[in-house]
């Protein structure tokens, strides 16, 4: 099966929710991918074909798992912090690596589950890396 061009039914959907479930946590499709730690929901964008919404779950999954084993919980209460002046400093200095970080278990815990799909790396490849760095810039200036 092609899993970069399998666009995201019904049934992934459920499997989706079903899966995230077993960590207490809802899964909302929208048109963006974002942790909300405090609500335990995660947002994936539907438009995403099945293999890159499989991995946005994973690396969003991981930021649960960081946050719940009390890591990186600067950068994972964000919402709390995000207007102070140090939390400006700390998530320019540490942002891209925590991402990088929590992609790259991410991918570990997804070929653990989910062998069979690929993993879309976020975060590793230059562009992503220079949008990244880009969305901080604008964000925290």
């Amino acid at each position: 099966m092609n899993y970069y061009e399998k666009q995201i039914t019904e049934k992934d959907k459920k499997e989706i929710r079903e899966f995230c479930n077993i960590f207490n946590l809802r899964v909302v499709f929208e048109s963006y991918n974002y942790a909300d730690i405090p609500k335990n929901k995660i947002y994936i964008n539907e438009k995403y074909p099945l293999s890159i919404a499989w991995s946005a779950i994973f690396h969003e999954l991981q930021h649960f798992i960081c946050y719940r084993e009390g890591k990186f919980l600067k950068y994972h209460n964000m919402h709390k912090n995000y207007n102070k002046s140090w939390f400006k400093k700390y998530i320019r200095r540490m942002g891209l690596k925590i991402e990088i970080y929590v992609d790259i278990k991410a991918e570990e815990l997804m070929n653990i589950y989910l062998p069979d799909i690929p993993y879309e790396q976020a975060y590793r490849t230059r562009e992503s890396q220079l949008s990244y760095k880009e969305w901080i810039k604008e964000s925290f200036q």
